[in-house]
């Protein structure tokens, strides 16, 4: 599978919308992802400012990689995206 480039660049920072989700309560939530794990992004909402916590596994989301540029990526690509990052570079 052919990632795109924007798989490798580091999301903190990112302004993301969670376009669809298991969990309905997140749905259409934005924000600035402020910190990223394994299987979780912390995400600082744009509404009220509020950090919430996502698992990547259960959503869709819209990711703003910079002012021309949005990507929509499935939570699944996202889970243990370095580690995915070495085995192909050891490859």
């Amino acid at each position: 599978m052919k990632f795109p480039r924007e798989f490798f660049e580091p999301l903190i920072g990112k302004k993301v919308k969670i376009i669809k989700s298991t969990d309905e309560s997140i749905e259409g939530v934005e924000g600035i992802i402020i910190s990223e794990t394994k299987n979780t992004f912390k995400i600082r909402k744009l509404s009220n400012n509020r950090e919430i916590r996502v698992i990547k596994k259960i959503c869709k989301f819209q990711i703003k990689i910079d002012e021309k540029r949005n990507i929509i990526v499935d939570g699944k690509l996202l889970e243990n995206r370095y580690a995915k990052i070495r085995k192909m570079i050891r490859r």
